[in-house]
């Protein structure tokens, strides 16, 4: 016979009434969970109980002056602690790492794109160009850990740890991803239980500010709110928080505690310190004692629960986890082109370490590499890739400018892989300054994500305007770089826009992108 205890509602608190008998405590059961480490770090991303009560039997646990009974496989203590998780990060792969080192996690596998969405996600498909800070409080009252799970695992999860391959290789790889798929990736090793109070804040990197201001404005803020009742004066008149205030949009999530007072503190103005949200604070904080909940998790990798199939599942999971949180990066480069034109320097492109490069070459050093990606749920591989070049039979351009932009338009919107959310990377090569995007071309790159610098490029251009001398064909250096889900609208792609500094020298841009899911089976999104 399996255990039924599995459906639990884990956003409830610890049941602290009176009995005459100790009760089970259901919040125990969050121990050993699957998780599905493309959520939260919560418990909406358990997938299902890998451990069964019934095979183990139960034991005492006394939790703020009453008595429970847990499973004999996890161990309890009531320790009483506060502590804070924070960081500022200029970009969502290093807010997901944060969460998932946060979350005894590894870090780099694009991992808790849950996190992210729910903490930032008015800016979440514009994530490019925001910072991003947090500081999370946890006032832990216990805490439940996974003892001994030998002899412990429900009957299903077993029989399926058994069933896998003895050794792992690409030809039976999928055997291991629909286990990692059905059981998860990582399970729940220690759960808290108390209360918690997490605070976050986006800031739009065109406030300027640094990482160190940016962590200092916030820490004055969560001060003013939550312990002084104000912000102090020497930071309150400075050009910082200034730009702060103007620039930033904040998430406060309680946990634990009242109900009616972790609501409340949730839907505070978090640009209106005062004596009553610091009266509101305490009053959560005091109440968090007669209502604990569960709040942190810490993971193990689920090849900890698989016995003698342990390294196997290990390895497994070494040759999958690259694929799950593919690396693009990008190399190009413009320069002042001589007439006659060059050869073509073009754009260094890898997905994963593999160079992605058109089999037809680039008939002169000036345009675009565009190239489109799969986007089914898999690993993304080339649908298209092309150069898309300046005319190099003439020296004066500035006509034929127009048709290198509705050539390229044209034949991308009219391919079959120009499809909503397949990845688009157009990349410029030997690009200059007043070769900028037509208003068709401005429309498309709009369409497809573009955003602040396209808007920047236009507004700083003199269009169709060829310059320097007799022996030079494009001058005015510049590099362009866009990187987006196709057909999303503006704003919801990665830039890059450098312009030489001195309008002649050549320029060289590096960019390293990556792919992030945000489910096991969902379609990748791209940031840096």
């Amino acid at each position: 016979m399996e255990s039924t205890i599995e459906n639990i509602n884990f956003k409830s608190p610890v049941d602290l009434t009176e009995s005459s008998e100790p009760v089970y405590l259901s919040q125990s059961n969050a121990v050993g969970q699957g998780v599905d480490v493309f959520g939260r770090v919560n418990p909406d991303s358990f997938i299902m109980p890998l451990m069964d009560p019934l095979k183990s039997g139960l034991h005492k646990f006394t939790f703020l002056g009453k008595d429970f009974v847990i499973p004999k496989y996890v161990t309890a203590i009531e320790n009483p602690m506060a502590y804070f998780q924070g960081s500022t990060c200029n970009t969502r792969e290093e807010f997901q790492n944060s969460i998932a080192v946060n979350a005894s996690a590894k870090a780099g596998y694009g991992l808790f794109s849950g996190e992210m969405k729910a903490a930032f996600d008015r800016q979440y498909k514009s994530s490019a160009e925001y910072a991003y800070t947090y500081s999370n409080f946890y006032s832990t009252l216990g805490l439940l850990e996974m003892g001994e799970s030998a002899g412990y695992l429900r009957n299903t999860f077993q029989a399926s740890v058994d069933a896998l391959p003895d050794t792992v290789n690409e030809g039976n790889l999928n055997a291991f991803v629909d286990f990692f798929r059905d059981y998860g990736i990582y399970y729940t090793d220690k759960v808290e239980m108390g209360g918690s109070l997490e605070f976050y804040v986006s800031v739009k990197k065109t406030s300027q500010l640094t990482d160190i201001q940016i962590s200092a404005m916030m820490k004055a803020q969560y001060k003013g709110l939550f312990t002084n009742g104000s912000i102090e004066t020497g930071v309150e008149g400075t050009l910082a928080w200034k730009n702060y205030t103007a620039n930033s949009e904040y998430h406060i999530v309680a946990t634990g505690g009242n109900s009616a007072l972790a609501g409340a503190l949730a839907g505070i103005d978090p640009m209106n310190p005062s004596g009553d949200t610091v009266k509101l604070y305490n009053a959560w904080l005091e109440s968090v004692n007669k209502h604990p909940a569960l709040t942190n998790l810490r993971l193990k990798g689920i090849w900890m629960l698989c016995g003698n199939k342990k390294d196997v599942v290990n390895a497994a999971w070494e040759l999958y986890g690259p694929t799950i949180h593919p690396k693009i990066t990008i190399e190009n480069e413009s320069r002042t082109s001589a007439w006659p034109p060059p050869a073509a320097r073009t754009p260094i492109i890898t997905l994963n370490g593999d160079q992605i490069k058109p089999k037809t070459g680039a008939i002169s050093p000036v345009g675009y590499q565009a190239t489109i990606l799969s986007n089914d749920g898999k690993t993304p591989h080339i649908l298209y890739d092309k150069y898309f070049c300046l005319n190099p039979s003439e020296r004066i351009w500035n006509e034929n400018w127009k048709l290198l932009y509705k050539q390229m338009i044209t034949e991308l919107q009219m391919s079959e892989f120009y499809a909503k959310d397949n990845i688009l990377l157009l990349t410029s090569f030997g690009m200059g300054n007043n070769l900028c995007p037509t208003r068709e071309g401005y429309e498309f790159l709009k369409l497809n994500g573009a955003g602040k610098q396209v808007e920047f490029w236009e507004a700083h251009c003199s269009p169709g305007s060829v310059g320097g001398g007799i022996n030079i064909w494009v001058t005015f250096p510049l590099n362009y770089m866009l990187a987006s889900n196709l057909r999303n609208g503006p704003n919801t792609g990665v830039e890059m826009l450098q312009f030489s500094q001195d309008n002649f020298s050549a320029i060289t841009s590096q960019t390293t992108l990556y792919l992030f899911k945000d489910s096991f089976s969902g379609k990748y999104t791209i940031a840096n």
